[in-house]
């Protein structure tokens, strides 16, 4: 339902027909350790939903793994997240149901911006999704419940233009920007 593997599966054919090599590996009921291995070794795209605006797990671990991504983020709710959090550097190409069959031709026709997305992702996960960004958020949310800072640091907490844990990071350069 708000995965869209339906016009996932659509795009995979009109590709097909058009002479693309593609694949589809549908990846349902499995073991984290074979998702893992699966998108490791055998993956070059993940497309993980097209039809609820936003990412999660699933999507960060293509991140992780070095793929590039595709979710929907062309939601106007999420614009309040990209200007005044990390959602601007986030190198996830954004895909409807409309769209995907052209963003994912893009995608397969272009083993080099694939590359810079996977790259781009890694670097993602890890500045915005580790463990040590983790630790920021929640030692942040605990030092705001005891008193300790007040809701203005806590909201900003990711804010670029403002933000200490933003500020003592280099800012991501988006290749899914370039990528059109």
């Amino acid at each position: 339902g708000c995965k869209g593997t339906e016009f996932i599966l659509e795009a995979i054919q009109r590709l097909k027909a058009e002479g693309l090599r593609v694949e589809l590996i549908l990846i349902e009921e499995k073991k984290n350790s074979e998702v893992k291995s699966i998108l490791q070794n055998q993956a070059d795209i993940l497309v993980d939903q097209l039809i609820l605006p936003g990412y999660a797990m699933n999507a960060l671990e293509g991140l992780a793994c070095g793929l590039p991504v595709v979710c929907n983020l062309d939601d106007d709710s999420l614009q309040l997240f990209r200007h005044w959090s990390y959602l601007s550097e986030c190198p996830i190409v954004s895909a409807n149901p409309e769209t995907i069959v052209n963003v994912l031709r893009r995608l397969v026709v272009s083993p080099k911006i694939r590359e810079q997305l996977g790259k781009a992702g890694r670097e993602y996960v890890e500045k915005y999704h580790s463990l040590e960004s983790a630790q920021y958020m929640f030692s942040m949310v605990i030092d705001y419940l005891y008193g300790r800072i007040d809701y203005q640091t806590l909201i900003n907490l990711y804010n670029p233009r403002i933000s200490e844990y933003c500020r003592h990071r280099t800012k991501m350069d988006n290749p899914s920007d370039n990528e059109s």
